[in-house]
Order: structure tokens, then C-alpha cells, then sequence
């Protein structure tokens, strides 16, 4: 328990970012971040959008529910009928996942909403309370970023920098993967240096986000 604890503190403290939500995601930060009741919300939060999403899809011209999902539902219809489920076009992924949704055709069509939103949950909640915590897990939260771009005060050449160096810095890291797996060079020393590169990059984007979003909010 001592773990978790220090793991919440850790993450009540970041990042700064979450401030500059909009109400709705300061909320789900804040579930995320802070409350011990984590699980029950997060799963309210769950459920109620897959029954939403029914209730989108049939009012609006516009689908909530992806278009893919549809695809993995006809997919598990060919396997229970006894055929492959790449009968059904456009449906290129492994067999396994039309398995796992098979329950979609006799059980509930939302089956495999649940099921996804409870892997979701699950894959939060390791990340949460992980004791060992890696500079990696704070770039989960960046599926946050959608909810406060309206309140960071970006400028649009600061924008396509920031998307320009992590372009290059990505693009520099797989050329040397490249060389490694298809050409068979010995890169070991220049992906350690280019893994450098992304990993400040990445540092200097966070650091952006954070100091632009707070110099939008004190402006508001």
C-alpha cells in the first residue's frame, strides 16, 4: 500500500497540463490522478459511453461507434457460421481478435465495447499504481492532449517546429534501426545516440506543452 500511495502522490503532482482542461477532462485527470475510488469511476465513465454510443449511432448521421468495430462483429459472425473471418473485407487483423468478439453475436452486440473498455481500465490502473514508474508511463497521459489544446497557447511556427524535430528525431532512430535489421551494420552506438535525440525531444515538446498551457490559463 505504501507504494501506491507514493505512486498517487507522484502523479497528483503531474503534470501541470491537466490543469488546462476543459471541465470534463480536469475530471477525468483528477479520477486518474487522485481518487481512491478509481476503478468504480472509471468504470461508470466506461459504460455510460457504450451506451451512448448506441444511442449516437442511432440518431446520428454520424457513427460514435468506429467504423473497424463493425468489421470485427461481421469477422466473428464468419467464424461462428464455420468460415474464415477474412471473408469479410477490409478485415486484416489477426483471428484471434474476431474470437474474442464472438461473444458480440450471441451474447450483446456491445460486448466487445465492454471488454475493450475494461482492458483500457486495467491498462490505466497498472500504469497508475506501478510501483517501479519509468520516464515512459508519463507519455500515456498525452491521450489527454486532445481535451486542452483549445487552452494552450501555442503558436501555430512553434507548432510545425515541435512536429518538425519529432519527425526528424523519429526518422533518425529508424534509419538506424534500419541499418541494423535490413542492411546488418553494426549501429548499436548510433541508435543509443539517436534514442537520446527522441528522448530529449520528447522532453522539449512535454516542456512546451506545460509552460505554453500555463502562460494560456493566466491569460484567460
Amino acid at each position: 500500500m505504501e507504494a501506491v500511495k507514493k505512486a498517487k502522490e507522484r502523479f497528483r503532482k503531474y503534470p501541470i497540463i491537466v490543469a488546462q482542461c476543459h471541465e470534463s477532462g480536469a475530471k477525468y485527470a483528477a479520477c486518474v490522478l487522485a481518487k481512491s475510488n478509481l476503478q468504480k469511476d472509471d468504470c461508470e465513465n466506461e459504460v455510460t459511453l457504450v451506451f451512448y454510443s448506441n444511442y449516437h449511432d442511432k440518431t446520428f448521421s454520424v457513427p460514435y461507434t468506429d467504423l473497424d468495430y463493425k468489421v470485427f462483429t461481421d469477422a466473428a459472425r464468419y467464424i461462428i457460421e464455420g468460415s474464415s473471418p477474412f471473408e469479410r473485407d477490409t478485415y486484416r487483423y489477426t483471428p484471434l481478435l474476431a474470437l474474442l468478439l464472438t461473444p458480440n453475436i450471441f451474447i450483446n452486440e456491445n460486448f466487445g465495447k465492454i471488454l475493450f473498455s475494461f482492458v483500457d481500465i486495467l491498462a490505466m490502473i497498472i500504469v497508475t499504481y506501478n510501483p517501479v514508474l519509468t520516464s515512459q508511463y508519463f507519455f500515456w497521459y498525452l491521450s489527454l492532449l486532445p481535451l486542452c489544446l483549445s487552452r494552450i497557447g501555442l503558436s501555430i511556427y512553434r507548432s510545425l517546429f515541435l512536429c518538425f524535430i519529432w519527425i526528424l528525431s523519429q526518422s533518425i532512430w529508424l534509419l538506424a534501426a534500419y541499418l541494423l535489421e535490413f542492411k546488418g551494420l553494426n549501429t548499436f552506438t548510433y541508435i543509443w545516440i539517436a534514442s537520446l535525440f527522441l528522448f530529449v525531444v520528447n522532453i522539449k515538446i512535454d516542456d512546451d506543452l506545460t509552460k505554453y498551457g500555463m502562460i494560456s490559463n493566466m491569460n484567460v
